[in-house]
Parts: structure tokens; sequence; C-alpha cells
């Protein structure tokens, strides 16, 4: 990802005088916004701050502009400690910075006035943002220009080997069998969601445990039998409605913005 590479390779990137973006995270619940944003300040290795919306909510009259400003300020003092920057991963990013015209929103203007005023700059401060959503289209327009948001991406649902490499991946955490058929666990979890999944086998291995509680036998472990039983009484969490909806949003945002799709996520290319 642009942002990764850019901060690697500062010593060329300030050679031409590049900066990373701020950028917007966009998907279905469950698909891996958080995950993703985690690992990005990993391999960065910038001092971060997660940011929820009620991190910066307010009993008084104001209370909460100056809340942002006082975030927006500890993460530029990190930033002068070292010579990476900080990073803020702000989670539903659409509740930080709704549309000022939608009903129920009016008296958030302020506070959205200095979201925008405090992203106008702070990449200058070496302060970057990532914002997490799936209601890409409750977010104000103003948020996502350049200066501010320059970039969205869409997280999609996890293709067939991004499913498999998952459940590996979920399934490595606990006690299991040596031979498992994943290739053929993730054809029977076409539409599931990476928390799905991680659901999936945190179902089997309760059962696990307690068979070994009822058998008194401590030597249990997850097998491809226990993993499709589960799978087969487990669906989506994410409807085939819901999900042409997220894409219709993205569509319509994509052609508004950009001629351009790009998608990031669970996806496995050759």
């Amino acid at each position: 990802m642009p942002f990764v590479v850019t901060l690697l390779t500062s010593e060329l990137a300030d050679k031409f005088g590049i900066k990373p973006n701020n950028f917007i995270l966009y998907g279905p619940q469950g698909c891996g916004k958080t995950y993703i944003s985690n690992r990005l300040a990993e391999e960065t290795g910038m001092d971060t701050f997660f940011v929820n919306p009620s991190d910066l909510g307010s009993i008084y009259i104001h209370g909460t502009q100056g809340l942002i400003r006082d975030l927006f300020q500890k993460a530029e003092e990190k930033a002068k400690q070292n010579d990476r920057g900080c990073l803020l991963l702000v989670d539903e990013i659409d509740a930080h910075l709704p549309k000022r015209d939608m009903r129920g929103s009016e008296y958030l203007a302020g506070e959205v006035a200095e979201w925008l005023v405090q992203l106008n700059d702070c990449i200058q401060k070496n302060v970057f943002v990532i914002g997490m959503t799936n209601r890409l289209d409750c977010l104000d327009r103003a948020a996502i220009r350049h200066g501010r948001f320059d970039k969205v991406f869409f997280v999609d649902l996890p293709d067939a080997t991004g499913r498999e490499e998952l459940l590996k991946m979920e399934v490595d955490k606990v006690p299991h069998e040596t031979h498992i058929d994943y290739k053929g666990l993730a054809k029977m979890c076409e539409g599931f969601t990476a928390g799905d999944l991680s659901y999936v086998v945190k179902e089997a291995a309760g059962l696990a445990f307690s068979t070994c509680l009822n058998t008194h036998k401590d030597d249990l472990v997850i097998d491809e039998a226990l993993l499709k039983k589960v799978l087969s009484a487990t669906r989506p969490s994410v409807t085939t409605e819901e999900l042409r909806q997220y894409r219709r949003i993205w569509d319509e945002f994509m052609n508004k913005n950009t001629t351009q799709r790009q998608t990031i996520g669970y996806r496995a290319y050759n």
C-alpha cells in the first residue's frame, strides 16, 4: 500500500516532497478494516492512537471540539518524538464527521468543522489519519477531498483463497488435527466475512471444550468434521441485499470521484 511504502522509503519520498495520505477504509462490518489498520500501524512502527466515537464525547457545549483539538495536539507532540510521525486510527469515522445537512446532525456542525480544520494541516505535522466506516454515504463530503482524506478504499468480503487463509490462521490458534481440507471448507463459506470465519472457529473450539469436559478427556482437538458441522449451522452476517447496497454506494462514490476502482482486503492474486 502506498501509505506504508512512502513511510518505509522516507528518504526517497522526502526527496520528491511526497507525504503519505490520510485515507478511509470502507466496507461491510466484519471484513477486517480494524485489523488492516492495526497491521499498518505495526508495519510503520508509528506511535498510534485508536479513536472511538465515545472517546471524544462531552456533556459540555463545544466540549467535544476541545477534545478533538487536544487529540491532534497530543498526536503532534508524539510525532515530534520520532522520525515517522503519529497515526490516528479513527473507528466509525462517519460518527465523527456526519453530513451536516442530515436530519439530527445539525448540532454536530461545530465538531465536524473542528475535524475539518485539524485534517487540513495534520500531514505537515507528521500526523496521519486512517478512518474506518461502513456508512460512507453518511460521511460529510467536505472530508473527502485532497488534503483531508485523499483516498477511500473498499474492503470487500474475502475471496475463496482469502477465506482459506483466514480459516488456517484462526484454526492455528487452537488444538487441531493435522490434515484439514481448508480449500473445501472455504467453498462452504462463500459470502462469509472475516468476523464470521473467526466466529466459526471459536464456536468449534467451544464445542470441543465442552466435549472434553463431558468425556473427561483433555486430548480432543478441532477436526474437519466439527468445522463442517459449525459451518452448516452458520449463516453469513452480511446478507446478499446488504452487500449489494454496500457496493451500490461504493459505485456511486467512485463514479462521482474517480474512474479507477481501488479495492483492498482479504483477496489473493496470482
